[in-house]
């Protein structure tokens, strides 16, 4: 019954996809990402301020967080190539902020 449930789900998410970009509205499945991640936006920010507040993350470990974060994404961008030595070094820094 999940496997059932999940599937026409997706079937029913992939058609209104379609239905969307075929209005001419715009890309149907890219707009239903963005939308998507931009809803859980403002409980992720109201969240993590709240994990400041309790001190469950400091302020340091956010800004170095924050900062890995951008370089992961400016390098998507524009396609750097990463060595895997910085992505060792990357992955050493988050098990060691965890």
């Amino acid at each position: 019954l999940t496997v059932l449930t999940l599937t026409t789900g997706a079937v029913f998410i992939m058609w209104l996809g379609e239905q969307i970009t075929e209005r001419g509205i715009g890309n149907g499945m890219s707009l239903m990402i963005f939308f998507s991640i931009m809803d859980g936006m403002v409980p992720g920010t109201a969240q993590t301020f709240s994990y400041l507040r309790t001190g469950v993350i400091t302020p340091l470990r956010l800004i170095i967080l924050a900062v890995v974060m951008v370089a992961v994404v400016a390098a998507g961008i524009a396609q750097i190539v990463i060595g895997a030595g910085l992505i060792a070094w990357v992955l050493l820094l988050l098990i060691a902020l965890a």
